[in-house]
């Protein structure tokens, strides 16, 4: 007589046991892991797009514009991504683009739609995405006026423009600021508010000797992650519109006139009526206007215009953003 080895059942179910439990006790650490090497990709993203930048005002003595005026016949509806191509390596990308047509308009939208992996941060989840904002208004384009919509491969980056005025309704009265003061960011473009001083002008550039507050102390890129779709903490939203249109955060495109903006605004833009929720702080909204957003845990990346990279807590008071936002506000950044 032989006697058969194996595991009693008794056994197998220790063993199957013990392996569940160190899973479970792994995945938490690779998940920290995933979640990391996806931060220090976009980390790295967000460095090269900032060194193009400082590279671009190095040549042209100048940073390039947040956006340019549209009713320029030479020069019509463009962001400053597209003057960046260059200095990102993707000058041939250019080569059949029109300047004399607005950046969706033929034949630009199909280069606009070309899906930029530097401009996409890791940790957003859906990826690649397409804004595809419909248009009611008539352009003009190669073979004649056509109704176009607005399509073109999302990003995550955006350039802070200055702050709106409205953000004195969320900051305490001490923290406000004072009519007159220049709420100008490191890329400006035409300003929120030309009722109050001073007025900004339409296609006006920076240079860096115009970083009066001190380029350690002022954003050149930040986050904005997952637009165009709606989101607010990390709940997406609705899809407002119909068919294949994707809820409307304003600006996902990397491309889009849109991209750059101001913070400090409560106006949602995918809805007609009510308000943006909760604090006013980084992570709490992707809408246009409102402030900074990404999906990491715990705060955000930002290039400043020394060319360093920093990792900010969303909990970081509001008026330190934008204190952080503006070029020239002569502020002082209070520690948080």
């Amino acid at each position: 007589m032989f006697r058969r080895k194996a595991f009693t059942l008794i056994e197998l179910l220790v063993v199957i046991a013990i392996i569940a439990v160190l899973i479970g006790l792994l995945l938490p650490a690779v998940q920290k892991i995933r979640d990391a090497a996806s931060r220090i990709q976009c980390t790295n993203n967000i460095k090269q797009i900032s060194l193009a930048l400082m590279n671009y005002e190095n040549t042209n003595q100048k940073f390039p514009l947040a956006y340019t005026d549209k009713s320029d016949p030479v020069i019509r509806w463009h962001n400053w991504v597209v003057f960046l191509l260059p200095y990102l390596e993707e000058g041939n990308r250019l080569a059949s683009y029109t300047y004399t047509y607005d950046w969706w308009v033929p034949p630009n939208q199909d280069i606009v739609k070309a899906n930029l992996k530097i401009f996409n941060c890791p940790t957003t989840p859906v990826q690649p995405r397409m804004q595809n904002k419909p248009e009611t208004v008539a352009v003009p384009t190669p073979s004649g006026m056509q109704v176009v919509d607005k399509q073109g491969a999302s990003g995550d980056y955006f350039a802070p423009s200055g702050v709106f005025w409205q953000i004195n309704n969320e900051l305490p009265v001490v923290d406000r600021f004072p009519a007159g003061t220049d709420l100008r960011g490191a890329l400006c473009w035409h300003g929120q508010d030309t009722t109050t001083s001073p007025p900004w002008a339409f296609n006006y550039s920076n240079r860096m000797n115009d970083i009066m507050d001190g380029t350690s102390n002022t954003i050149l890129l930040g986050e904005c992650a997952g637009r165009e779709d709606v989101w607010r903490g990390k709940t997406m939203m609705p899809v407002q519109y119909t068919g294949t249109v994707r809820a409307r955060a304003r600006g996902g495109a990397w491309a889009t006139t849109d991209n750059a903006y101001g913070i400090g605004n409560r106006t949602p833009w995918h809805v007609s009526t009510g308000t943006i929720p909760g604090t006013m702080k980084i992570n709490n909204s992707n809408e246009w206007g409102h402030n900074f957003y990404s999906f990491h845990n715990g705060g955000a990346n930002f290039a400043f215009t020394d060319g360093s990279v920093r990792f900010l807590n969303e909990n970081t008071s509001l008026k330190n953003l934008a204190n952080y936002v503006t070029r020239a506000g002569g502020e002082v950044i209070a520690p948080d």
